[in-house]
């Protein structure tokens, strides 16, 4: 990740007024909306057909027609069920878009934060390195806690020197 990338965002400031409001929000859902929706498994959900907005109007049209004809309506379709479900798309929707943009928002913002902290971490991890080299007070403490985070990754190997040409 460039600089760019890790210093596009303005400093995060999140007011405690602000942020009681989104914990707000989030408990809002987690309240109202929440029991009103559920969990497929991995088989419920291979079973259902394949369907996106695309086919949002032909639904619609299916449920308006099967209201002014329910003359044709098969006793399988429940009108009431139908209305529930169309109901439930119309509502629902608007509330995945918006979520959908703003989970991106907040993992770019994430990310970058993060990219940010180990950046920084780094930097201050070498420059800790070359204090304990100088035999800086606390330094080699520093180096060696700091160091346990790449310990699970082994020694660092020499890169292999490339074969010099024979000169055929």
């Amino acid at each position: 990740m460039t600089a760019n990338a890790i210093s596009q965002f303005a400093p995060f400031n999140l007011a405690d007024a602000a942020r009681q409001a989104c914990d707000g929000a989030m408990q809002t859902f987690n309240t109202d909306l929440k029991p009103q929706l559920g969990s497929l498994t991995d088989g419920e959900r291979a079973s259902l057909p394949r369907v996106n907005a695309n086919l949002d109007e032909f639904s619609d049209k299916g449920l308006a027609y099967g209201r002014s004809n329910p003359d044709l309506l098969p006793a399988s379709v429940d009108i009431d069920e139908y209305q529930n479900d169309t109901d439930a798309v119309a509502i629902l929707t608007p509330y995945l878009q918006g979520l959908k943009v703003l989970v991106t928002m907040i993992e770019d913002r994430i990310d970058s934060a993060r990219a940010g902290r180990y950046t920084r971490a780094s930097a201050f991890y070498q420059s800790a390195k070359i204090g304990a080299k100088m035999n800086h007070p606390g330094a080699v403490a520093i180096r060696d806690d700091m160091g346990v985070a790449f310990a699970k990754y082994g020694p660092r190997r020499k890169p292999k020197t490339p074969p010099t040409s024979s000169g055929e």
